[in-house]
């Protein structure tokens, strides 16, 4: 996360009903789809070992969910709505779609 720091920001200042969505798809995105068009779909040191997004925010104080189904989308925005919640991880499979 290249902007961790607006996490604690919005923490600081007490901002309510932010949504951060965080696509995760345990790589480097744009250096893998460079080094797919360079180099015929040769990896080097771009896929990433799992790691919970969730827990990462909840260090700042932010309240965080993990999304992995499509249908789960819902309830994090009746949690957004009712409770003034803010960040939701979308864990992305290898192949672009939700897991």
């Amino acid at each position: 996360m290249i902007n961790v720091q607006d996490l604690e920001t919005a923490v600081i200042l007490g901002l309510k009903n932010l949504i951060y969505v965080i696509a995760n798809n345990n790589a480097w995105g744009m250096i893998k789809s460079g080094q797919k068009l360079a180099m015929g779909k040769r990896f080097i040191d771009v896929d990433l070992p799992e790691f919970n997004y969730a827990k990462y925010a909840e260090g700042f104080g932010c309240w965080a969910e993990v999304v992995s189904e499509p249908n789960q989308i819902i309830f994090f925005y009746i949690n957004l709505y009712f409770f003034y919640k803010s960040i939701m991880f979308i864990k992305i499979s290898r192949n672009n779609k939700i897991s």
